[in-house]
């Protein structure tokens, strides 16, 4: 998977295991446009699928796969493969322990960094902490009975949160057999109310004041938004979105994402019409799009770890 630093211009990428869960993962840099990479730090967990960057420092992140956190931009990065090993407080709490053996499936950050929440691989557990990860809290345990995987969280402020309550296992969706949804608390996790029962893909965005959320509708991926904080929700883009490509903010306050056919399409409310730019990309089997505003283009990767460049004006 790939990330840009936000600000800096520079590429972060890791390299990952794609048909075997766990492995060695190497990071590597680049500050060339993707042109030459330099190794930058390697750990052992599972294959990686994001990067959530602290807003207020971006040289501190944390990594989906195990529960790994690097302070200083990737020249170090710290942390274990599993919950048991990562956060060991978490075995007096009231969790599955078969989860504690799991890597994370996501994460969201506090614009301080202070609160974090993990959603392990596959659980219905949601971990959350105050500060920066010394100490948990599973929170996941309130969420009402029947509710799909919460595996894409999203702190708002310190006692708002939203959970996306679904899963793909290659492509598939698994759910843990249970709905889809997503819910919202305003008491740190203590109660949840549901407030859409759209099919959450990935990782949401918030900007200007406005969350978009790539869906899956069954056969096919859209976009909904919300701009009162998670409330309510709005079908902004019903279909013909790859639902595999999490929403992109660009500098000139449009969303960008990946339609079907796979070209780079913006919009300014996440609705149609959509504008594509350049070629397709002319490859399958893509899994993220991410934007280097420094350099001005898009980086897109594929599952088996490929990465191609968009150029932009």
């Amino acid at each position: 998977m790939v990330a840009v630093v936000p600000g800096q211009g520079k590429v972060i990428a890791l390299s990952g295991l794609v048909n075997t869960i766990y492995g060695r993962t190497m990071a590597f840099s680049s500050t060339d446009k993707g042109t030459t990479w330099e190794l930058i730090g390697s750990y052992s967990g599972i294959y990686s699928s994001g990067l959530h960057f602290v807003p207020s420092n971006p040289d501190i992140f944390w990594i989906n796969g195990g529960y790994y956190k690097s302070t200083n931009g990737g020249v170090t990065i710290t942390g274990r493969d599993t919950i048991w090993e990562a956060l060991p407080a978490l075995k007096a709490l009231e969790i599955d322990q078969a989860n504690l053996d799991k890597g994370s499936e996501s994460t969201s950050v506090s614009q301080d960094g202070s609160i974090v929440i993990v959603s392990p691989h596959e659980s219905h557990d949601l971990f959350r902490s105050l500060n920066s990860g010394n100490t948990w809290t599973n929170i996941g345990n309130t969420l009402p009975a029947g509710t799909a995987f919460p595996s894409y969280p999203l702190v708002i402020d310190a006692s708002t949160y939203l959970a996306g309550c679904s899963f793909t296992v290659n492509g598939t969706w698994n759910t843990g057999g249970g709905a889809t949804g997503i819910y919202r608390t305003e008491n740190a996790g203590q109660s949840w109310t549901q407030v859409s029962s759209a099919t959450p893909s990935g990782s949401p965005l918030v900007f200007n004041g406005v969350i978009y959320w790539s869906i899956f509708n069954g056969s096919d991926g859209g976009m909904i938004t919300s701009s009162d904080g998670g409330r309510s929700w709005t079908v902004a883009t019903s279909n013909s979105l790859n639902y595999w490509i999490e929403p992109v903010k660009l500098p000139n306050g449009l969303v960008a994402t990946l339609t079907n056919a796979g070209f780079v399409a913006t919009s300014t409310n996440g609705a149609p019409p959509w504008t594509t730019l350049g070629p397709a990309i002319g490859i399958g089997s893509l899994r993220g799009m991410v934007y280097d505003s420094v350099n001005k283009g898009f980086l897109v990767w594929q599952r088996n770890g490929a990465i191609r460049r968009l150029n932009v004006n």
